[in-house]
């Protein structure tokens, strides 16, 4: 998730969501969704659009946690902006066929971020024949896209007022 105020970063950071099976998962996000929403008020969610990915089971979750979002929005009456990957890629890093690597570079760029603070690493536990413990498993960008959705709303609204497009 990530907090703008008028453009300026607040808060930002990831939820460690619980649960075996998607039904307890989802009432995790969904509660913790909730205290972030209390907490923060905003009159604007940004979603990322689903789309279609290879794994079913993280594309159940993930349209799941995507209706839990916009139900808490509908509940407490707050808009809500889906976006396509593309549209935020064309807009923070000038095309939307732009790397992650080069979207999260703008993005600590801009807000003077540590690129460790808004990226999650994912190490080797033990060495393999490929790969030695320590050594970079997987990134993940959760972070840093919950900031370059919320950066886009942003920049969104500011080009939509100068348009007279509320």
């Amino acid at each position: 998730y990530a907090l703008l105020n008028n453009g300026e970063l607040t808060k930002y950071g990831s939820v460690n969501i619980r649960g075996d099976l998607l039904g307890k998962k989802l009432i995790d996000f969904t509660n913790k969704m909730k205290i972030i929403v209390n907490y923060s008020k905003p009159d604007l969610i940004i979603l990322e659009k689903p789309n279609h990915r290879r794994n079913t089971k993280t594309t159940i979750l993930l349209d799941g946690y995507y209706c839990v979002l916009n139900i808490l929005a509908a509940e407490r009456k707050i808009n809500v902006m889906s976006v396509h990957p593309t549209s935020m890629k064309k807009v923070i890093a000038g095309t939307g066929k732009a790397s992650k690597d080069d979207v999260v570079q703008k993005i600590a760029d801009n807000f003077n971020l540590n690129l460790k603070d808004i990226l999650e690493y994912e190490y080797y536990s033990v060495n393999t024949s490929k790969f030695k413990k320590g050594d970079v498993k997987k990134i993940h960008y959760d972070v840093s896209d919950a900031i370059g959705l919320a950066y886009y709303g942003y920049l969104k609204n500011i080009y939509d007022k100068e348009r007279g497009n509320h």
